[in-house]
């Protein structure tokens, strides 16, 4: 694309970014954020959020989570890709931090969210959380 002079839009780097996650490539998912920054799709959601899951997918959880921290819409989409990510990657504690600023933010979770939750407090014996929880569904 780029030697046609063709620029991509964020649909272009949703696709490119997945590619990167289903080959693991960091390297190459790096040079493709430096890319977003520079045409100004950073702000995109849906490529913030593509961003966000091919750095967890590939287990680099602090750039996750420092993009993740400055998205400029914090939605139900965007938590659920960071939850089963951070579910996936063992990181237990964390999934439950963001149940609660999830709360703080009053974002309405879905019922699929609230499970992944509830799992991570029977595996982390985290029983407030869990009723917390609980609470919150009811």
């Amino acid at each position: 694309m780029q030697p046609e002079g063709i620029k991509p839009d964020p649909v272009t780097f949703v696709g490119i970014l997945k590619a990167c996650t289903s080959v693991a490539g960091i390297e190459e998912g790096e040079c493709v954020h430096i890319q977003i920054i520079q045409s100004g799709c950073k702000s995109d959601v849906s490529v913030a959020i593509t961003l966000i899951d091919m750095y967890l997918k590939c287990g680099s959880i602090g750039d996750a989570q420092n993009l993740f921290e400055n998205m400029p819409t914090f939605d139900v989409i965007s938590l659920n890709v960071v939850l089963f990510n951070y579910l996936k990657c063992g990181q237990g504690q964390k999934a439950l931090a963001l149940s609660r600023q999830m709360q703080q933010e009053e974002v309405q979770p879905e019922g699929v969210t609230f499970i992944e939750f509830l799992n991570v407090c029977g595996s982390a014996v985290a029983l407030e959380d869990g009723k917390r929880i609980h609470e919150h569904i009811t």
